[in-house]
């Protein structure tokens, strides 16, 4: 059986290169609004991820799959 999804953009940022644990997170439905949160973040924070997320249509808890789109570490685009 197939699961309809839908995609969401998060932006995590990490108060240095090394932490484990994000230390905020923005979501969106558009791809354009979470590349520039993540990059006014880059010049705040250790590192940032912006990860597109496959989620369930009905439910958007149930991840279905995820990617990482782009990553900065101290300030410097590094994917």
């Amino acid at each position: 059986m197939f699961t309809k999804t839908k995609r969401i953009y998060e932006a995590f940022a990490y108060r240095n290169a090394a932490d484990g644990k994000p230390y905020t997170r923005d979501t969106s439905t558009r791809k354009a609004d979470a590349l520039r949160t993540a990059k006014e973040w880059a010049k705040r924070y250790g590192r940032v991820e912006v990860n597109a997320l496959y989620v369930d249509v009905n439910d958007e808890n149930n991840i279905q799959g995820a990617e990482l789109l782009e990553a900065w570490e101290n300030g410097h685009k590094t994917t």
